[in-house]
């Protein structure tokens, strides 16, 4: 509506008075008859009009129309009218009419003021109410400075102070600003309030400044600016632009609360159902627990967007930036935590997220069951968790690893975590080389190694090597008494199984091989006790063993060592000579060798070995069943059998008894003779037999 055409028009009103007052006066007339004057409503008017109606008509349209109870025009070229009615027709392809108790129009109508039970209305049904309103032909605005209020369709509203732009239809509420949106029913479904607003009915916006707050149901929504993007019918938001300390909380099934510098809300085309979510800056999302009322999945970032369903289940989300994933502590779960540079998740209508990719830096933390029992800590290059409500069934690390918790550290290339069974998998060589675990008893690299985490367990599989270090306490992990227990012993294999705190047994099987500085064991399969210290090695096993009083090499099928009896046995094929020993006390062969250490130092205190046993020591060698030998006074005692008497062989001399003992230090042999074999001594004609085969 031109604004200075109605002004003119109101002033038009008192002139068609003035011409009709003229055209008495002048008119030829039959007879004089003298009227009554009539009485002035306002004696200060130069121009009264009582029940005008004023038209203007352009080209085949009309295009406004004013009606007043009474014009007046002054002498100074204002003009008032009362009880006034102004109709503007098919402006934008809306009619336009405004009502109040009284319409003033200033000098040279460069403004019009109304006042009292002023009513706006368009033909959509737009409609305004206030107390005064002014019009100012400089801007084409009207100003209300008081107390007003709106609606149309299923929106109203409120303020206080009203700037209205009809030619754009855009509604500034200066202060106050209240605006409510309904249903079909008529049930408030969004409440918003603020200190000033612009509503744009073209534009479909409403933007709310000055700490805008709105309730949708029973969520809050809260932030520095509003901006809401509403139908083609203004009567619905479809979009809201949340900026500056953005914060909602309450009122959804899939979260409790979001805060972030900045929001965009996105929802159905009902203006109901939330459906798109968009965080920057110190975001932050709550999303509601598995169950009523309890804490569930917290996630924070620079940046995060994350879609939903029917606006009850959040199916996914995305994020960059200073990522964090807060998993609530649960029954039969722990508090987790992850963070990382970025994030994507997905989920299922009705079950929320399922499934999250973490990537860049990925921090995963997990607080241990019991007081002070700490965190475990892993770091990887990427993360992605399989997830079940609140709780995580499954991690898989990937880009190199490092897990930490007190006293153990494990590392790879890939890792998969089963929170559920507290297992871990490394798989994969990274840049400081294979698989690797490490606690306070054992340290392991292999191709492939599952853990326990909680008792240590573990298996491992192809290039084992482990490093064995002595325990401490009561915590086990013994070395075999036979090493050195002040420095670690190492055992290479091709598979591995560790008991852990569970019993303490590490076992290895294929091309095993112990050692520590020249002591060493070999075997096809190696069992250790880290609790008890003892040894057991089958398969082809030898050992060389470095000992005060000297060194000893043997071999057989099986050697065990027993830590309480300070026991070393090497034992071969029942009815062989298949367990073998050399070292300062002779090179021994038998079907059955035991050492025995002394208990204060690494020590041979003596040795029996058992079946068919031949001794070669010097230039002597020594045959029969069953052999004692004592480190102390060097003192052999060598038994036989009638159909096995012992032999002694020195050169082509040959000597047989029933039992023989010799000091080797004195070089003095006795050979006890008994009826049923007597002592012989010949000599051989003949080639001298090989001392070396008893």
């Amino acid at each position: 509506m031109r604004w200075p055409t109605v002004a003119r028009a109101v002033a038009a009103l008192a002139a068609v008075g003035a011409v009709a007052l003229i055209a008495l006066n002048i008119g030829s007339r039959p007879a004089r008859v003298v009227q009554p004057a009539p009485t002035r409503i306002d004696p200060e008017a130069r121009v009264e009009t009582t029940g005008a109606i004023t038209t203007e008509i352009r080209g085949v349209k009309e295009d406004y129309q004013v009606k007043a109870e009474h014009q007046f025009v002054y002498a100074d070229g204002t003009s008032v009218s009362r009880a006034v009615e102004i109709t503007v027709k098919d402006r934008g392809g809306r009619d336009f009419q405004m009502s109040g108790l009284e319409a003033r129009a200033g000098k040279n109508n460069s403004s019009l003021d109304l006042t009292g039970k002023v009513h706006l209305k368009a033909s959509d049904g737009f409609e305004i109410d206030t107390e005064e309103a002014h019009y100012t032909e400089s801007d084409g605005l009207v100003r209300a400075p008081g107390a007003f209020s709106f609606r149309r369709g299923h929106m109203e509203g409120s303020g206080v102070g009203m700037i209205y732009d009809k030619a754009a239809d855009l509604l500034t509420m200066t202060a106050e600003a209240h605006v409510v949106f309904h249903d079909d029913a008529g049930a408030v479904t969004t409440d918003v309030a603020g200190g000033n607003a612009a509503l744009d009915r073209v534009g479909h916006t409403l933007i709310i400044d000055g700490r805008a707050h709105a309730l949708r149901g029973e969520q809050t929504i809260d932030a520095d600016r509003l901006l809401a993007r509403l139908t083609d019918d203004n009567d619905r938001i479809t979009f809201m632009e949340l900026r500056g300390d953005a914060r909602v909380a309450g009122g959804s099934a899939a979260f409790d609360s979001m805060s972030a510098a900045s929001m965009d809300l996105a929802y159905a085309d009902d203006g109901a159902a939330l459906e798109r979510v968009v965080l920057d800056g110190k975001a932050a999302v709550a999303l509601a627990g598995a169950e009523k009322g309890a804490p569930g999945r917290q996630f924070f970032g620079d940046h995060l967007a994350f879609t939903l369903t029917d606006g009850a289940s959040v199916t996914g989300l995305s994020g960059q930036g200073a990522v964090r994933l807060d998993l609530p502590g649960a029954p039969g779960a722990p508090r987790r935590s992850v963070t990382a540079r970025q994030v994507a998740a997905t989920g299922k209508p009705g079950a929320g997220l399922n499934a999250a990719a973490f990537s860049g830096g990925v921090t995963f933390q997990e607080a241990l069951a019991g007081s002070g029992a700490g965190t475990r800590t892993a770091r990887s290059a990427s993360l992605r968790l399989a997830l079940e409500q609140d709780a995580i069934s499954r991690a898989a690390f990937g880009g190199g690893v490092t897990f930490e918790e007190q006293g153990l550290k494990a590392a790879a290339a890939t890792a998969d975590y089963d929170p559920r069974g507290g297992t871990l998998a490394l798989d994969g060589r990274d840049g400081q080389g294979l698989p690797r675990v490490e606690d306070a008893k054992v340290q392991v690299s292999s191709d492939h190694i599952a853990l326990t985490l909680d008792s240590h367990q573990m298996t491992a599989k192809g290039h084992v090597q482990t490093v064995l270090r002595e325990g401490q306490g009561a915590t086990g992990g013994a070395l075999p008494g036979l090493l050195d227990r002040g420095q670690a012993a190492r055992v290479n294999g091709d598979n591995f199984t560790y008991a852990g705190d569970d019993g303490g047994q590490a076992v290895y099987v294929g091309g095993v091989q112990l050692w520590q500085g020249e002591t060493t064991v070999r075997a096809s399969r190696l069992v250790l006790d880290r609790d008890s210290g003892d040894l057991d090695a089958t398969g082809a096993a030898r050992a060389t063993l470095t000992l005060d009083n000297g060194a000893l090499i043997g071999r057989a099928d099986r050697i065990h060592y027993t830590d309480t009896g300070r026991t070393l046995e090497y034992a071969g094929p029942k009815g062989t000579a298949g367990a073998q020993l050399s070292g300062p006390q002779g090179d021994l062969r038998a079907e059955r060798i035991v050492l025995v250490l002394a208990k204060d130092s690494q020590s041979l205190e003596r040795m029996q070995a058992t079946g068919r046993v031949g001794l070669k020591v010097d230039a002597r060698t020594i045959a029969g069943t069953h052999l004692r030998y004592t480190v102390r006074d060097e003192r052999y005692d060598v038994e036989g059998t009638p159909a096995s008497p012992v032999s002694v062989t020195q050169g082509c001399d040959l000597t047989t008894g029933r039992a023989l003992t010799w000091f080797r230090g004195t070089d003095r042999m006795l050979i006890d003779g008994r009826a049923d074999a007597r002592t012989q001594t010949k000599s051989r004609g003949g080639p001298c037999p090989d001392p070396s085969k008893p």
